[in-house]
């Protein structure tokens, strides 16, 4: 099985290597997509079959050591397909992505291709519909919360419900770790190094996990997040062998205490599998889920007693809402004799404090190759913006001290500032111009951390309303120091008229919670009118040509129909196919609501000869406010020369008549 694939995991190296050591490549290898930076690749499957499937691969790895280059951290490299996602709709199960014929989720069926891999602002994405559910799969960088270096794979995966009724969705990621060539290294959880089934659940989910063969040597240093401000702590999350996850799309065989050896065969091969329990999901409602993998950052000081220490990268300053974060210490006898007595210390800069328990921990005896964790949860009361730095100490009746020292960026808390502008609203004969308008909101961060996952939303009492197709909540994304990201909607206005029609734009993120800022927009009244159009023609007209033209109304009160007379030039045009040439506007077949309306003919008399259409209209339901075609015509032009189309006895079913401009002559030409 998996060892058969072995012999491919060096097939990609040398693309990748190829690739620029600075910022970000995307590149195709046969049926692959890879997206790569200077630390780690993420290699998506894009053939026919495993479509969507992805590894992922060190380039250069951690920049202070040589031997974790272009190693395996998701086992696959080329056309990776042992790491799979299943996605639960209403207690069925499918796998996420193309068709396979491999071990993993053989059997199960799959979606409906919509697009992908493909790369969308710098991730490669990847979009099936399944059951009804539009599931789209973004793999890009992040930045590791232990090494602050963009060196870690974001997984998010996005489920939104494209069908009219509600579903219950759940999902289930499926991650076969490797580091290097050891496929067996143990799971390191807290204070546990885990080499058998486990299984973590709600609070127990940690904020992050390591893996790595040996404290005084590692290879590859990995480390899967959980928990952060951009991330969704799964339900559930299980360590096990690959094997019993492959075979099973969704509960699969776990027994606790049983080790890493492939079920149905005899190596070891660890795998992880992440669960988000099925939800109710209602017509249009999206889910976000989102995880990362990749490097981890562990500070390592060997000797006889081999000591690496792992913390955040970075901590945020808030004493509004001071930030808790673990402090782990491994611990390693590298030595030829049993350490006897073995303490650890943890030393904190001024501003930092334990969560509970004290600094100091006895570890007892530590056997010769034997290790030990051990975990402090600390809390940044009121550090100062800047950095700081930590220590451990171990030591043991038989052995020499040993130190790590480790430095925290320390960084003001995100801080969102926003300003709001509306264009301005004018008035042309007719109508407002433009006939939408637009309001942005810049969004600044003058903080000193990033502002994770910020959203917009607009809102306005009266006066104004989402153009069509136009969102009330935006997405801005991550906001970090000194970015500003600008959004806009566009506006059409309702009737209502003033100075200082006000809105609000209400802005949120976790960092920095809500907000709300109020703007307003002057609307000028606007006249109501009724006009005939022509449609734009790119070149001139010549005869022979078809001319297509529209009466128009807006800003009309209480319309509910009317009749009239246009005229024409006979010599010049002639409406196509009679009564056929002309058709019902939109304001004749959609209602006030949107709905389709059987708005009817009174009356609908075309003349050619006389140069002469009469109609009569009623419409189905009344608009308390129109604005919009109301009929479409086709003509012929039959001469050349200038002419017009003119309105005549116009009557309106309509409030206000008097107040109603009608433009009766609009000019055209024939060459």
């Amino acid at each position: 099985m998996k060892t058969l694939k072995r012999t491919l995991l060096g097939l990609m190296a040398l693309c990748l290597l190829m690739l620029p050591v600075s910022g970000t490549t995307m590149a195709a290898g046969g049926d692959d997509f890879i997206l790569a930076n200077e630390y780690i690749a993420i290699t998506v499957n894009g053939s026919g079959e495993n479509t969507g499937r992805f590894s992922v691969n060190t380039t250069g790895g951690d920049p202070l050591r040589q031997n974790d280059d272009d190693k395996p951290l998701i086992y696959g490299r080329a056309n990776p397909w042992t790491s799979y996602t299943t996605v639960r709709v209403d207690q069925r199960d499918y796998v996420f992505g193309g068709p396979t014929n491999k071990r993993a989720g053989q059997g199960v069926p799959t979606g409906t291709w919509i697009s992908g891999p493909e790369l969308v602002d710098d991730s490669i994405v990847t979009t099936y519909v399944i059951a009804g559910i539009e599931v789209s799969q973004r793999l890009g960088f992040t930045r590791s919360l232990t090494t602050g270096l963009m060196d870690t794979a974001r997984i998010e995966y996005e489920l939104v419900n494209k069908d009219v009724v509600e579903h219950s969705v759940g999902l289930r990621v499926v991650l076969d770790t490797m580091l290097g060539a050891n496929d067996g290294a143990p799971f390191r959880v807290r204070e546990q190094s885990i080499l058998t089934d486990t299984r973590f659940a709600g609070s127990e989910v940690p904020q992050f996990w390591q893996a790595f063969d040996s404290v005084s040597n590692p290879q590859v240093m990995a480390q899967g997040t959980l928990r952060g401000s951009d991330l969704t702590a799964p339900d559930e999350i299980y360590f096990t062998n690959w094997g019993s996850v492959a075979d099973a799309p969704w509960q699969f065989q776990f027994q606790p205490g049983r080790d890493f050896v492939r079920i149905g065969e005899f190596e070891l091969d660890s795998a992880m599998a992440l669960f988000w329990n099925p939800v109710t999901l209602q017509p249009g409602q999206a889910l976000r889920y989102a995880t990362s993998y990749g490097m981890g950052g562990i500070t390592i000081a060997p000797g006889r007693l081999s000591l690496g220490v792992t913390a955040p990268a970075q901590v945020v300053a808030d004493p509004s809402s001071p930030e808790e974060f673990p402090i782990i210490a491994y611990i390693e006898n590298s030595g030829e004799g049993e350490a006897l007595d073995v303490t650890a210390i943890l030393r904190l800069p001024e501003g930092f404090e334990v969560v509970s328990g004290s600094t100091l921990r006895r570890l007892g005896n530590i056997d010769t190759g034997s290790s030990a964790q051990v975990r402090w949860q600390v809390r940044a009361r009121q550090p100062q913006v800047g950095t700081a730095q930590i220590s451990v100490q171990v030591e043991a009746k038989n052995s020499e001290t040993n130190r790590v020292y480790r430095n925290i960026e320390i960084l003001a808390p995100a801080r969102l500032e926003v300003t709001v502008r509306s264009e301005e609203v004018s008035i042309n004969d007719r109508t407002w111009a433009p006939g939408a308008f637009v309001v942005e909101a810049r969004l600044t961060n003058t903080g000193g951390s990033v502002a994770h996952r910020v959203t917009a939303s607009f809102q306005a009492p009266l006066g104004m309303a989402l153009a069509k197709g136009e969102s009330e909540l935006k997405f801005a994304g991550d906001i970090g120091p000194g970015q500003t990201q600008r959004l806009r909607w566009r506006l059409i206005p309702t009737g209502v008229t003033g100075e200082a029609i006000p809105y609000s734009i209400r802005t949120t993120s976790r960092e920095t919670g809500s907000r709300v800022v109020n703007g307003s927009v002057a609307i000028p009244p606007a006249r109501s009118a009724v006009w005939w159009q022509w449609t734009e023609q790119e070149n001139a007209l010549e005869v022979g040509e078809v001319l297509v033209g529209h009466l128009r109304v807006v800003n009309l009160k209480d319309f509910a129909g009317g009749a009239g007379i246009l005229r024409f030039d006979p010599t010049k045009l002639q409406v196509t196919g009679g009564r056929l040439g002309v058709a019902k506007g939109t304001l004749m077949r959609f209602g006030p609501d949107g709905r389709r309306q059987d708005s009817d003919w009174q009356q609908l008399l075309v003349d050619n000869q006389r140069g002469e259409i009469r109609f009569n209209v009623e419409l189905e339901k009344t608009y308390p406010e129109a604005s919009g075609d109301w009929l479409e015509i086709g003509f012929r032009t039959v001469g050349t020369g200038s002419s017009a189309l003119e309105i005549h006895d116009l009557v309106l079913s309509a409030s206000e008549q008097e107040r109603i401009l009608v433009r009766g002559r609009n000019p055209y030409q024939v060459e």
